[in-house]
């Protein structure tokens, strides 16, 4: 079973999973009962490489990346843009740090390899703040 992505898992309400087909049934039944015992709303999810909100903020990191990879704002900037303009809870960079750019660009890597399609190849930007171990905003 797999937990998708919370912006904070001591204040979440839900939580999204993901069981494996593998997975036996009441293994399945026991786990989201136990979170439903320690007071989550369970969502069950297909078994799908990110799951929903690991995926899309992600891909929204990737974007964000390349925005700056392309010179059209410092990365500070189009977090602020991002959280004032969309009114996003954080910055797709600073939540991709909180992440860690390797996990982001494991996600990324992953929906590449299953889809093939072109939209989740990695930023270059990230690959090189991976490579140099560095965070967004160092």
């Amino acid at each position: 079973m797999l937990i998708d992505l919370a912006l904070d898992y001591h204040h979440a309400t839900r939580m999204a999973i993901s069981v494996a087909a593998q997975c036996d049934p009441h293994a399945a039944q026991h786990a989201i009962g136990l979170l439903q015992a320690a007071g989550f709303a369970v969502s069950r999810l297909q078994d799908i490489p990110g799951l929903i909100v690991m995926r899309t903020v992600s891909m929204l990191a990737n974007e964000a990346a390349d925005a700056v990879y392309q010179g059209v704002g410092a990365s500070q900037a189009v977090d602020t843009a991002m959280r004032l303009g969309v009114n996003y809870p954080c910055g797709p960079l600073a939540w991709a740090n909180a992440i860690g750019l390797t996990q982001v660009q494991t996600v990324l890597a992953n929906l590449a390899h299953t889809y093939g399609e072109d939209r989740y190849r990695t930023s270059p930007l990230i690959q090189q703040q991976v490579f140099a171990k560095k965070a967004f905003h160092d």
